[in-house]
């Protein structure tokens, strides 16, 4: 996949050969594919479990992936509900709940949901419910909390050996029974999680020093002013935006750093827009993680990892 110019050009203070390597990278990273599987990674380790969620007896959408195409709803209620996202083909499914702007075809909206999904070019007046990924003949669980109005899922299919393909389904979100058709999306729902971690713009907020291992549900909250997501990986030891920015250094040489190297990535939570909160189940063994995010901050041009969206914590 091409670099984005934008990137490359933010990242000049790197060195003009570090910059054109990482923004390579980040570019690549960007789809979740890539960030499992290539750009010198060495290994994935989905961490995804369903025990919590299935037991909150939410009700559910199934968005599905089948030899035939896919298998989606046209309209859901208002509210909390678990996403059932399920591949049974050879390929990868990533979906994420996108509203576009009024007047906007999904003929036109289609290469910018994509550039938002591959690329982490997030367009304005968009807005984005949360999502996330699955690898070819599994299946894997989230809860979103879906306000009223028009919607798209946005989902795109791809393996080590294809391009990536996206596709754009219409949904109506009704009024959930007994609500006002002006429903908000909510960071006040009812549902808590046994971890919560805040997307603020250039930081994380809320994540401890440690946490417990075993199944926890994460409540993946947006309060700063853009879109972010959430990608985790299990690392050698805490990083930080700078080992990152040293690690797209390196690159100059065409050698990984061996930190990169070793990182496995372990879960995601898709793009998500400010005000809005998704849940995750991760069952996290014993270890050090690390979460970043790669989405290119509209004001700094620079994906909001190197911006210090960055934060290591211990499984213990």
């Amino acid at each position: 996949m091409l670099a984005h110019p934008l990137s490359r050009r933010n990242l000049l203070p790197l060195g003009a050969g570090a910059a054109i390597a990482a923004a390579a990278i980040i570019a690549n990273l960007s789809a979740p594919l890539t960030r499992t599987r290539l750009a010198g990674a060495q290994e994935a380790d989905p961490a995804f479990s369903s025990a919590i969620i299935d037991a909150l007896g939410l009700p559910e959408t199934e968005i599905v992936l089948t030899a035939d195409g896919f298998q989606v709803p046209t309209e859901v209620e208002a509210g909390l509900r678990t996403v059932i996202l399920r591949s049974e083909a050879d390929l990868l499914l990533y979906a994420d709940f996108m509203q576009l702007p009024a007047g906007l075809s999904l003929v036109d909206a289609t290469p910018i949901a994509f550039d938002a999904a591959a690329n982490d070019l997030i367009p304005p007046g968009w807005t984005f419910a949360g999502g996330n990924n699955v690898d070819p003949h599994a299946e894997l669980r989230f809860v979103v909390d879906l306000p009223a109005g028009d919607w798209t899922i946005a989902t795109s299919t791809y393996n080590e050996t294809t391009e990536e393909v996206m596709v754009l389904h219409p949904l109506t979100v009704t009024p959930a029974s007994g609500a006002s058709p002006a429903a908000t999306p909510a960071t006040a729902t009812g549902l808590e999680g046994d971890l919560t971690i805040v997307l603020k713009d250039v930081a994380f907020e809320g994540i401890p020093e440690t946490v417990t291992a075993g199944p926890t549900l994460v409540r993946v909250e947006n309060a700063g002013t853009q879109p972010r997501q959430m990608v985790l990986f299990r690392t050698p030891r805490a990083l930080t935006s700078d080992d990152f920015a040293t690690m797209f250094a390196a690159m100059e040489t065409g050698t990984p750093d061996p930190l990169w190297t070793q990182a496995i990535w372990v879960g995601y939570a898709a793009v998500l827009s400010p005000g809005f909160t998704q849940w995750v189940e991760f069952d996290l063994e014993l270890g050090i993680y690390t979460a970043t995010s790669w989405t290119i901050d509209a004001e700094a041009n620079a994906p909001a990892l190197l911006l210090g969206m960055v934060q290591s914590f211990t499984v213990a």
